[in-house]
């Protein structure tokens, strides 16, 4: 086997490969973590709370593997912030 090929398994994620999320939502993109459970969603009339829980940060992926290669495909959401300064770019030299 050459150092460009693996033998790769798919493991699906599951709310135990989670910390951090109380539900998971199927959705037709993937897995959407949420923070509130839903029927602590349906009861929000704060926008401001709704976005923070749309937001899944402090959600992440635990795991222990020998692997030396891991992919996880993600759906980026937001690209750009307002009033943020423009993403660096790695350097050249």
């Amino acid at each position: 086997m050459t150092p460009h090929q693996h033998n790769l398994i798919t493991t699906p994620i599951t709310a135990g490969l989670l910390r951090g999320a109380l539900e998971l939502e199927r959705t037709e993109h993937g897995l959407l973590p949420h923070r509130l459970p839903a029927w602590a969603r349906a009861q929000n009339t704060d926008p401001q709370l709704a976005m923070v829980e749309s937001q899944p940060s402090g959600v992440r992926l635990v795991l222990r593997t020998r692997a030396t290669v891991i992919e996880l495909d993600t759906l980026p959401t937001k690209r750009a912030y307002a009033g943020a300064p423009p993403a660096r770019t790695a350097s050249t030299t």
